[in-house]
């Protein structure tokens, strides 16, 4: 997998980061998002076509959750607390992908949590 220093060279990347942080400048922190998907999206197409980038658009919402350092919270009775830092919309497993009665370690370790 070609990296995007050796496809697209150093002075392209420079660019995309100065894009980027102007966009930080102009329209704040909460935008940061955008401009970085953005560049990704480009860097994504210059490699591998639109056809690519176009598929790319379920990362702007996690991007963007990342970026306003949101969490998502629950409870899901059997299965405990979730707290998600990102995720992908559609993305499966949902669920743990494991299950904690398989692990008898998981039990005493529950309790010690609190």
């Amino acid at each position: 997998f070609p990296s995007p220093l050796a496809t697209q060279g150093i002075s392209r990347i420079d660019e995309a980061a100065l894009r980027v942080a102007a966009g930080v400048e102009e329209r704040g922190v909460a935008l940061y998002a955008d401009e970085l998907f953005r560049e990704t999206r480009r860097a994504v197409e210059l490699q591998f076509g639109p056809v690519a980038g176009s598929r790319l658009g379920r990362l702007g919402p996690c991007a963007g959750m990342i970026a306003r350092q949101e969490q998502l919270q629950g409870y899901e009775p059997g299965l405990g607390r979730r707290q998600l830092s990102s995720y992908i919309a559609g993305l499966e497993p949902q669920r743990p992908f494991h299950d904690a009665a398989d692990y008898p370690w998981c039990a005493s370790l529950a309790a010690s949590s609190g």
